[in-house]
């Protein structure tokens, strides 16, 4: 019981099977669902490739967006185009992302709000 109080658990946020460098691409959001573990948004990438960001906790949310999912969906909707960089992980019909970075499509940033937006130039061609 002691070793389980003081044992670190980082198993749920390893990007084991994640590609380890970070891909840029575009994409118009089909779905947002906001729960916990996760937040998840379904996407269309602009090459007809479908996405699953893999996004924050609706716990987390307040920590990030002002009025927390209210500050989210005021930020994405249904039919957005994201500019989005992150750690692909490749499936049968789909390709997860985690650690995503995002910004709306006149290159505002939308998380992490602090940083500067996502250079397209520094796109991993991943075909």
């Amino acid at each position: 019981a002691v070793t389980c109080g003081t044992t670190p658990i980082s198993a749920h946020h390893s990007y084991a099977g994640f590609d380890q460098e970070r891909t840029i691409f575009e994409g118009r959001v089909e779905s947002l669902t906001i729960e916990n573990p996760h937040t998840l948004i379904k996407m269309q990438g602009s090459d007809g490739q479908r996405y699953l960001i893999v996004f924050l906790a609706a716990s987390a949310l307040g920590r990030t967006f002002a009025n927390g999912a209210e500050g989210l969906t005021a930020r994405i909707h249904i039919g957005d185009t994201l500019t989005v960089s992150g750690r692909l992980k490749r499936g049968a019909d789909i390709i997860e992302v985690a650690a995503a970075q995002m910004d709306d499509a006149k290159g505002v940033p939308i998380h992490p709000l602090n940083r500067p937006p996502i250079s397209k130039t520094q796109a991993t061609a991943r075909q």
